[in-house]
């Protein structure tokens, strides 16, 4: 005779189940279906600046909606803009992409490669500079954007530490 505890009639897991599947669930990856989601990349929402002597560059990213984050930013150095862009956050050939129109050129596209609650990556191996495109959250106010010249190289070629700002 096999005995039923009351976890299993009521259809739930066990407490170490549960406490497995949290763990499992809420340090990894976002799974597949999710990396496609635009609403996975929302912790990217809002606005963002980075100093650096003279330098400032500046990112501003709106919540995810219908399938799409638009983002929008501007460097300065010395009080004076030296280059902008405007980006797209969306699902484009069945995973999330990464769409550049910087200063008034071509658009590039990066394809997600890892998309998580921490990071997002996007690489294009294809594209001259950059080839590779990082950010990750350090805390709920700050994230740090790595550019890479080519998608191998352990350094970036620039990194730019960001600070929410109020918008």
């Amino acid at each position: 005779m096999i005995r039923l505890t009351l976890f299993d009639r009521l259809g739930v897991l066990r407490p170490a189940g549960l406490l497995f599947a949290s763990l499992v669930l809420l340090g990894s990856p976002i799974d597949a279906r999710a990396q496609d989601n635009v609403g996975s990349a929302a912790w990217l929402s809002g606005c963002w600046v980075a100093s650096a002597g003279d330098v400032r560059s500046e990112e501003v990213w709106m919540e995810p909606e219908g399938g799409l984050m638009v983002g929008m930013a501007r460097t300065l150095r010395g009080g004076v803009a030296t280059g902008y862009e405007f980006l797209l956050l969306q699902r484009k050939d069945g995973r999330l992409t990464y769409s550049a129109y910087p200063s008034g050129q071509e658009p590039t596209d990066f394809g997600a490669t890892e998309v998580s609650t921490q990071r997002l990556r996007f690489e294009n191996p294809q594209h001259d500079f950059p080839q590779a495109i990082e950010y990750e959250r350090t805390s709920l106010d700050s994230l740090t954007a790595k550019v890479y010249g080519e998608i191998g190289s352990r350094e970036p070629a620039f990194v730019l530490r960001f600070a929410r700002r109020a918008c």
